[in-house]
């Protein structure tokens, strides 16, 4: 019974520890929570606005103290012209200009005897043109062959062709000149006997039949040029007619004996071998993208031999959306250019380019519009269907004004900035704009409302006006409260 009294006195000690510890603990607690403001956090306490002065006669405008600047923190900003919007960036691909196209025909039918020749070096590039001698030998499987790809330049000889139509279009050529030379003395001999002797019907034939083998000359010339035979194979065509008229002068019944055929051929035995052949030249420098013929081929006036294109330039074909459109719709024909980023090889820094024109078609799946222009290619290193990105710088719009976003004062709806009142740094009024784009950093508002904007309360905002970016809220409010004053009503 002794023992358990000490054990009581223990117990009772720890409890009563406890209880102290506790209330210390709790009234600290309370102490740290509702403690009064000293003297030192009383000193930290933001600051009241400063007085503003008002005016009755303009209820709308701030009259800053003079020391607002480090009580408020009130900073401005001038109101910028707009700077130019991002440049457009336009996807497309180069394609073949179809004005550079040539397509080389055959103005008559015949048989392709031979095939021009190429440069024997790793491009293959120009090859001088080849004589025709020298083309009817050369073979078709000939590593030397034209073939796509391959670069010609004007003049040069693509193909031979022997046809039946020139070779009797040639022989007219020379039936004509030979009667106009018969038909010309006879008329000569008319004109130098005295008048009388000469029927006047004998005399006015011989002038018709020599204005008829004139015409018919000038006919037979003007079909082989329409066929691009050159002068030299029309002057080769009254050569001979001058060899048969100077051979029937000598003797006009001299007839080829047979054993002439065994002597060496002459030169104009040659030529009569050639007599039906044609050479067809490039009509353009350009580059062979097709070629449809090989020796032996029966051709018309149908068919393309070649297709040659030129790619020194190169056509530009990006697709712009609706609203792009618009924008290069404003452009001034001085504007209309573009750099082209190209994805090839070599393509190390963006080509200057020019806008040709904005195709009126939008596409109805994409609603896209084609916009094409020109890209030189003078190294010809360009390929065709090449992906390229076109990029248009576009100019400022002189519309516009740019102010920072903090100088926007949102209500509801509605915007509005603080501007100074005649440029002075202690005065300024709210004044509704016309948001056109609003930006992280910068916000575009237009200088001078339209319509529906100044119907809405929208007033100007012209570049060089000062707008207050910090402060303005607090600035807008203490206008508001002034209106809604006894003083301010």
């Amino acid at each position: 019974m002794m023992r358990s009294i000490p054990i009581v006195k223990v117990f009772l000690r720890l409890l009563t520890a406890l209880v102290i510890v506790g209330g210390a603990a709790g009234g600290g607690f309370l102490w740290m929570k509702y403690r009064p403001v000293n003297a030192t956090e009383s000193a930290t306490r933001i600051p009241s606005l400063p007085r503003i002065d008002w005016d009755r006669r303009s209820p709308d405008v701030l009259h800053l103290p003079s020391d607002y600047r480090a009580s408020l923190k009130v900073q401005t900003a001038r109101a910028e012209p707009a700077p130019p919007p991002q440049s457009l960036r336009l996807r497309g691909s180069l394609m073949l200009d179809a004005n550079r196209l040539a397509r080389v025909k055959c103005f008559f039918p015949g048989q392709l005897i031979s095939l021009g020749k190429a440069d024997k070096s790793k491009r293959r590039r120009l090859a001088h043109a080849v004589p025709a001698t020298l083309l009817s030998r050369t073979k078709s499987d000939d590593p030397d062959t034209l073939r796509a790809g391959d670069v010609v330049h004007k003049g040069q000889v693509l193909a031979i062709i022997w046809s039946q139509t020139v070779g009797e279009k040639k022989s007219e050529l020379v039936d004509a000149v030979s009667r106009l030379e018969t038909d010309q003395r006879l008329f000569d001999r008319y004109r130098r006997v005295d008048p009388g002797v000469i029927a006047k019907k004998d005399y006015d034939n011989a002038r018709r039949n020599v204005e008829q083998d004139i015409i018919a000359v000038e006919k037979a010339e003007r079909t082989l040029r329409s066929w691009h035979l050159s002068t030299d194979e029309i002057q080769s065509v009254h050569r001979e007619a001058e060899r048969i008229r100077e051979r029937k002068a000598e003797d006009i019944a001299v007839v080829r004996r047979s054993s002439d055929k065994t002597l060496a051929p002459s030169r104009e035995d040659a030529e009569a071998v050639h007599w039906a052949e044609t050479a067809i030249l490039s009509p353009i420098d350009g580059v062979i993208v097709e070629k449809n013929v090989t020796v032996g081929d029966v051709v018309d006036t149908s068919t393309d031999l070649f297709k040659i294109v030129d790619l020194s330039h190169l056509q530009v074909m990006a697709d712009a959306y609706e609203e792009d459109i618009a924008a290069l719709r404003r452009l001034k024909p001085e504007q209309m250019r573009w750099k082209i980023q190209l994805t090839g090889a070599g393509a190390d820094k963006p080509i200057e380019g020019e806008i040709d024109q904005i195709i009126p078609i939008i596409d109805p799946t994409q609603h896209t519009g084609l916009v094409t222009g020109w890209l030189a290619n003078d190294g010809g290193d360009r390929l065709i269907g090449e992906f390229v990105t076109a990029l248009v710088d576009l100019p400022p719009d002189p519309s516009l004004v740019a102010i920072p976003a903090s100088a926007l004062i949102e209500e509801g709806s509605s915007a509005s900035v603080l501007v100074s009142v005649n440029g002075s740094p202690l005065d300024f009024t709210p004044r509704k704009v016309a948001v056109v784009q609003r930006g992280r950093q910068t916000v575009l508002v237009r200088a001078e409302p339209n319509a529906a904007e100044k119907a809405r309360g929208a007033q100007s905002l012209h570049a060089g006006e000062e707008v207050v970016t910090t402060g303005n809220l607090q600035l807008a409010a203490e206008l508001a409260n002034f209106k809604a004053s006894p003083a301010g009503k």
